[in-house]
């Protein structure tokens, strides 16, 4: 035997096996012979519980888990390279402020890192990684900006990647 206790939607909330068991403060109701918590769900109708079988849910494969611990993973790897892109964005701003650099040198680094930022805005650091080490720095592009972001890349890849 069990006793239902209904929200106030009447839908089931909780349950108990015996009289005792039951919160103080709650109306609780018995719940019909045939029902069994684990294979029903019950709702309240007009002050009668009524009951149906919880559909049953497949039970995930290792693969379809593996894949969505992936894609769970690629989905911090894609916030963090935002951030990343936005603080290397920020910082060629306050360089062009402090007239380290021209616009059209930050144009410049922007085209030649192009698509190391947007491997990093999806979440790719190791592709990313790999971009700029076949980068060869040239013009406003110096070897001391292109070896920090591949250090600071780098060092993201090591601590996050398995």
């Amino acid at each position: 035997m069990f006793y239902i206790r209904f929200n106030d939607e009447n839908l089931q909330e909780a349950f108990c096996k015996t009289i005792q068991d039951q919160i103080q403060g709650y109306v609780y109701y018995e719940a019909p012979a045939e029902f069994n918590p684990t294979q029903h769900k019950a709702s309240l109708v007009n002050g009668e519980v009524v009951y149906e079988a919880i559909e049953a849910k497949a039970v995930p494969t290792a693969t379809e888990l593996a894949k969505k611990q992936i894609m769970s993973i690629y989905s911090k790897h894609e916030s963090n390279g935002k951030d990343y892109f936005d603080e290397m964005r920020a910082d060629l701003v306050l360089a062009h402020k402090q007239a380290i650099y021209t616009f059209e040198q930050i144009i410049e680094i922007d085209n030649k890192m192009k698509e190391v930022k947007a491997l990093l805005r999806s979440g790719d650091w190791a592709s990313a990684l790999d971009i700029a080490n076949k980068i060869t720095p040239a013009g406003a592009l110096t070897q001391d900006y292109l070896t920090k972001v591949q250090t600071d890349i780098n060092t993201y890849i090591q601590n996050n990647y398995s």
